[in-house]
C-alpha cells in the first residue's frame, strides 16, 4: 500500500523563522513516518496533509500550520501548530512574551468560548473548556498576530470534542 505525504509551508527571508519551521516540519513527517512503517491495517492509505495561512502585524509574522494525519482510525488526527515571529529581534516567540498573565488571558478566553457556545448552538463541555484554557504556555501555545488582535487556537478535544473541529477565538492586546 502506498503512503500520501502533502506539504505546503513558505519560505521566507529570516533564516532563523526558516530553519525553525523546517524543524517542526520534519519533526511531524518524522512522527507519520513511525506510524507508517508499524501499518497494522495495511489495506488503509496513510496520509500526512499540511497547509498553512500567514498573518502579519506590525513586526510580526506568523504562520499557522494545520495538520492533518490520518494513520487507521475513526478520523485522522488534526492538529495546528503555530509559529510566531519577531523580524525586529530575529527571534521565534511565544504567547507569554505577548502576555504576561496568562491567568487573565484563561478567563478571557473561558468567557470568549462561553459567548461562543450561546452563538454557534455548539455544546462545549465546561469541564474541556476549563481544562483547556487552564493558565499555561501549552493550552495557548497556538496563536496568531493579527490588526485585531490575538487569534487563539484550540485544536479538536482541547476544549470540545472532535466534532466541533479547530476553534478560534480573538482577543485584543490590551487585556
Amino acid at each position: 500500500m502506498t503512503n500520501e505525504i502533502k506539504i505546503k509551508y513558505p519560505r521566507t527571508d529570516y533564516i532563523v523563522l526558516n530553519e525553525y519551521i523546517k524543524e517542526k516540519i520534519e519533526n511531524i513527517i518524522k512522527e507519520f513516518m513511525e506510524y507508517a512503517k508499524e501499518a497494522p491495517q495495511k489495506e488503509i492509505v496513510y496520509s500526512l496533509y499540511i497547509t498553512y495561512k500567514s498573518y502579519i502585524y506590525q513586526n510580526y509574522i506568523s504562520y499557522v500550520f494545520s495538520i492533518s494525519m490520518y494513520t487507521g482510525g475513526a478520523h485522522p488526527d488534526n492538529r495546528i501548530l503555530s509559529v510566531n515571529y519577531n523580524v525586529k529581534h530575529n527571534k521565534i516567540i511565544k504567547i507569554t512574551d505577548i502576555y504576561n498573565n496568562l491567568t487573565k488571558l484563561s478567563e478571557i478566553s473561558r468567557k470568549l468560548l462561553k459567548n461562543k457556545n450561546e452563538i454557534n448552538s455548539i455544546t462545549l463541555p465546561l469541564d474541556m473548556i476549563l481544562e483547556g484554557t487552564t493558565p499555561n504556555d501549552y493550552n495557548f501555545r497556538n496563536y496568531a498576530l493579527t490588526d485585531n488582535g490575538v487569534i487563539i487556537f484550540f485544536e479538536p478535544y482541547q476544549v470540545a470534542p472532535y466534532a466541533a473541529g479547530t476553534i478560534e477565538i480573538t482577543i485584543p492586546y490590551n487585556i
